[in-house]
């Protein structure tokens, strides 16, 4: 991800996905929903730096394991997270299908989870300080130094 290739002021927020770092080699555009642009957003005033080397998202990765007791990262989270609750809270497939760059059963088969359409609204409501007023941290800087998940 980089940002020039993101629009995150248009009435219609979206993410270009080049081909050549399309897992299926497709160029699309990808409509974001307002919880990821309110992220985005609180990312880019932080003048967080994109993309992320392997390095410092590995970095991150295993002190996120540490802090939550996992034994290693699960592959694609975030893609299957994002997808499961993204069709939870839009119940439109065929929208999550082409976000992804899938056909619908590989949907079915990889990313549907069962997450109730409650819970998926309760996680796009998630929102950073600016916009919600709460202020939401992990501390990464007191976390062991951990081994690179392989």
């Amino acid at each position: 991800m980089q940002w020039r290739l993101m629009d995150l002021d248009s009435a219609h927020p979206q993410l270009e996905v080049a081909a050549e770092t399309s897992k299926k080699g497709q160029h699309r555009y990808v409509f974001l929903h307002p919880t990821a642009v309110a992220w985005l957003r609180y990312a880019k005033k932080l003048k967080s730096e994109l993309p992320i080397s392997d390095c410092a998202l590995r970095r991150v990765r295993d002190r996120l394991c540490v802090t939550l007791g996992w034994p290693e990262w699960p592959q694609n989270i975030g893609r299957h997270t994002g997808a499961s609750y993204a069709l939870a809270h839009s119940r439109n497939a065929l929208a999550v299908t082409e976000d992804l760059g899938h056909i619908d059963k590989v949907l079915r088969r990889h990313y549907r989870r069962a997450v109730w359409q409650e819970t998926a609204a309760e996680f796009w409501a998630v929102l950073p300080p600016s916009a919600s007023g709460e202020p939401i941290s992990v501390d990464f800087t007191s976390a062991p130094q951990t081994q690179a998940i392989q």
